[in-house]
């Protein structure tokens, strides 16, 4: 997701890895020898997580549930949001402290997919079948999530995408590229967007389809200012 020399990277630097979950990719990062790696989330269960860090006595890892406005400012080499972006509740606040936690010259390393407007940007593989692409943008959200909390004998019927387990911001490609255009404190060193069928890759790069066929995409941000 974000380069083959990564893992050279990111040796001996200080990282956080903001909406960790339950700390797998956080977990995942401990060989390549990072000086720390800070897991953050406000609400997925990390206790599987620590109990692994602890059974192989892993030093250089912390996860923790807390808000990202506890961490310092310019504490970080790297901090990395790796498929969590589309499900943050106000993504532009994210951003922003994403950047104020990152040290000047520091990384911002960003991917999410499905987006969503690419085929399956619904987050749904388990209540709507995969060869049902774009649906959602076809259904109504209110009708789709109903379905949805009956599928998973919810006690409240849900309405709306955000009250998903995890939330779903609606993120497209398009979004996210004005959300980072408006800032002043960033510059976009890397960008790759993933296509969803590999045999369309330029759709995915085309203004007007990319958002459709693009499925993900990847950024690298380098703090400025």
């Amino acid at each position: 997701a974000y380069g083959s020399a990564f893992p050279k990277r990111i040796i001996n630097k200080i990282i956080l890895d903001h909406g960790c979950g339950e700390g797998g990719f956080s977990i995942a990062m401990v060989d390549l020898q990072p000086k720390l790696i800070v897991g953050l989330d406000k609400y997925s269960n990390i206790t599987f997580a620590n109990q692994i860090i602890k059974d192989h006595s892993y030093k250089n890892i912390r996860l923790i549930n807390d808000d990202i406005r506890s961490q310092d400012t310019n504490q970080y080499d790297y901090t990395i949001s790796h498929d969590s972006f589309e499900h943050f509740n106000e993504p532009e606040i994210e951003l922003e402290q994403m950047i104020r936690v990152t040290k000047i010259g520091g990384h911002i390393l960003i991917k999410f997919g499905p987006t969503w407007k690419s085929p399956w940007g619904r987050h749904m593989s388990g209540t709507i079948r995969r060869d049902r692409p774009w649906v959602h943008l076809i259904i109504p959200e209110r009708t789709i999530m109903r379905c949805y909390s009956v599928y998973h004998n919810d006690s409240e019927i849900k309405t709306r995408y955000a009250q998903k387990e995890g939330g779903l911001n609606k993120m497209t490609i398009s979004k996210f590229l004005k959300i980072l255009s408006n800032r002043s404190d960033i510059v976009i060193r890397k960008k790759i967007i993933f296509p969803v069928f590999s045999k369309l890759l330029i759709l995915a790069y085309l203004p007007l389809l990319r958002d459709y066929f693009g499925g993900a995409i990847s950024v690298d941000l380098e703090k400025v200012s």
